[in-house]
């Protein structure tokens, strides 16, 4: 996964993503401060179509076309669905970290 800018335009394995700006309102975080997601449910589309091989049909219209009708599918906002693949992504992260972690203590014994 490589993200980049191009004029602007935040590129996401080539793809446009777009910034996502929210306030986060729950009583424990009251203070009002935007948090970024970096257009996160359309990279994360983006990524899974191409890892099930439909990259040549991953367009930047087509994977925002999919992004929303999964967002009306699930009855999600925008945020939300940012929030959620934000998420995940990082969930696969610590995982793939874990995993190499793991693979290096066995080659070591």
């Amino acid at each position: 996964m490589r993200m980049r800018t191009v004029g602007g335009s935040v590129l996401f394995n080539n793809i446009p993503t777009r910034v996502i700006q929210s306030s986060t309102s729950s009583p424990q975080n009251d203070n009002g401060k935007c948090t970024e997601f970096v257009g996160s449910a359309e990279s994360l589309v983006g990524k899974v179509l191409l890892e099930q091989g439909l990259g040549k049909y991953c367009d930047a219209d087509f994977v925002h076309c999919t992004q929303l009708e999964m967002q009306e599918a699930l009855e999600m906002t925008q945020e939300e669905m940012d929030l959620a693949a934000h998420e995940l992504m990082l969930q696969e992260r610590f995982n793939r970290t874990l995993n190499t972690q793991a693979s290096k203590k066995k080659r070591n014994k």
